[in-house]
């Protein structure tokens, strides 16, 4: 449909060669105001907060700066003279800058597809520094690591989003966070060139170019391959990049020596690192680690364990702490008293003397009744009905279990002795 009537399209800078028609001007180099200055091939613009203007100038090898008045000025770079030094202004040499983004208040993100590189430029001074990638000249590859080791294949549009420098890579959208010093993969397969959605590594990308974000953690992305005949925009959701510790298990109430796994279900991007801790210690890994995804572990003694892990990825770190995550009893399923209401304990938190009996749906008479230490080792038989003394134990957490016919059942226990 129509837009209405009020677009203007005008020259704001460089020289047409057809009235009307920006964009097909006449290449050169030059400095000057408005359509006395000349580009050759420039590729992608931002704007800083104060209304100036910065353009990846291709072919000239140059970082061009516009004023909001139209002055057009090198900012960085020498014309057509390519080359990888960091350096102020005029000494600083790019190969093929393609993608720019504000980085911070003061300074641009470069792209230069030439050398396979990330550079910051200093928009008042000119002073550039290689950020990430190849410092010695062009060596396509595709390396994720620190800043220091990363490497990129042909790096054109980029966007910063929340601090994270993200950047169109061939067939894949690497990010860059450079408070964590580290490159990584973000979407798409570098093995894979192809046309699919899907999250993370199960999305494929042909050929990618320009890049920009909605400011509302999205990006758009174009597309452009002949030989695959893609000519698309892609949508990229950039959310929930910080990782979400989270993790399930086959089963919560188990006997002791019984195998159960236990699963890192996390969100956000891969982990980079992976740490779990169980609590107490008495039990054995029979696959798997502490640092795995997956891991296969039994618990000898019975008693309440609790499960940690620390997630850690490009964008941060975040930890889960579940407490009497596996209840493990000698002789069957084990019910929490908090979930069950079976049993009475009182008081609790206790001091002195402790009662324990049960709501009237058991008979206790029969039935063992065990007081053991968080770490599992028993400390003593109770008899049923009758108050026992806490005087003696240590401030902590304890746990009683009740075994019989027709009942099997655990109650925490803290003692706290103010």
């Amino acid at each position: 449909g129509s837009l209405g009537s009020g677009q203007t399209v005008t020259t704001f800078a460089g020289a047409a060669s057809t009235t009307g028609l920006p964009g097909y001007g006449t290449s050169g180099s030059s400095d000057g105001t408005g359509t006395g200055a000349r580009f050759d091939t420039p590729t992608d613009i931002t704007k800083d907060s104060d209304g100036n203007f910065y353009v990846t100038d291709q072919n000239n090898s140059t970082i061009r700066k516009i004023s909001a008045s139209g002055v057009v000025t090198t900012l960085a770079g020498a014309v057509m003279t390519k080359g990888t030094d960091d350096g102020t202004a005029g000494v600083a040499r790019f190969g093929l800058p393609w993608g720019v983004a504000m980085y911070s208040s003061n300074q641009i993100v470069v792209t230069d597809r030439w050398n396979g590189n990330i550079r910051l430029v200093n928009i008042y001074s000119g002073e550039t520094t290689t950020l990430t990638g190849s410092k010695t000249g062009p060596n396509p590859q595709h390396v994720d690591g620190t800043l220091s080791e990363a490497r990129f294949r042909a790096p054109t549009g980029v966007a910063v989003v929340n601090g994270i420098i993200y950047v169109n890579d061939y067939n894949v959208i690497r990010a860059i966070n450079v408070s964590n010093n580290s490159v990584s993969t973000f979407a798409g397969d570098v093995s894979v060139a192809g046309i699919a959605d899907g999250t993370g590594s199960n999305a494929n990308f042909t050929e990618l170019a320009g890049m920009e974000s909605d400011g509302q953690g999205n990006l758009y992305v174009t597309e452009n391959s002949l030989f695959t005949a893609s000519h698309l925009i892609r949508k990229v959701t950039i959310n929930s990049l910080a990782p979400g510790a989270d993790f399930t298990t086959t089963k919560n109430n188990i006997l002791t020596n019984q195998t159960v796994t236990l699963k890192d279900i996390s969100t956000g991007q891969a982990a980079t690192n992976r740490a779990w801790a169980i609590s107490p210690s008495t039990y054995t890994i029979s696959a798997g680690s502490l640092t795995s995804d997956t891991l296969d572990l039994s618990f000898s003694v019975a008693g309440f364990y609790n499960v940690k892990l620390t997630i850690t990825n490009s964008f941060g770190e975040d930890v889960k702490n579940a407490e009497n995550y596996f209840i493990v009893s000698t002789t069957g399923a084990v019910k929490q008293y908090q979930e069950a209401h079976f049993i009475t304990l009182y008081p609790n938190p206790a001091t002195s003397t402790v009662t324990f009996a049960s709501n009237g749906l058991f008979n206790l008479n029969n039935a063992l009744i065990q007081l053991y230490s968080i770490a599992g080792k028993q400390i003593c038989v109770l008899e049923p009905g009758e108050p026992f003394s806490v005087t003696e134990l240590p401030n902590g957490t304890y746990f009683i279990t009740v075994t019989g016919d027709d009942i099997h059942v655990a109650k925490k226990l803290i003692v706290n002795h103010e």
